[in-house]
């Protein structure tokens, strides 16, 4: 069962067959690497939905990610994907 308390601005949201598990993503297109206040809005909209309580999150920027977006990604696992990583899997 999906809990949504309000509106959250989501691009991507898949759940395991059995929702248990989802991912959460949000797609960024612009030409500047994205802030560390646009990381945490995107963190911030996905905390929303309270279930399932297993899950992932990514955000795809086509402007890359400041530095200490990169830091902040690594420490708490979210997976960060650029036109590199697109186009060069």
């Amino acid at each position: 069962m999906v809990g949504w308390e309000r509106e959250a601005d989501i691009d991507i949201l898949a759940f395991e067959e059995n929702h248990e598990s989802a991912l959460f993503a949000a797609c960024k297109s612009q030409a500047k690497p994205s802030s560390l206040a646009e990381y945490h809005h995107v963190l911030s909209a996905t905390a929303i939905i309270k279930e399932p309580t297993d899950r992932s999150s990514s955000i795809f920027s086509t402007g890359g990610y400041a530095d200490e977006v990169n830091e902040q990604a690594a420490v708490e696992g979210v997976t960060l994907v650029d036109l590199d990583d697109l186009f060069y899997l």
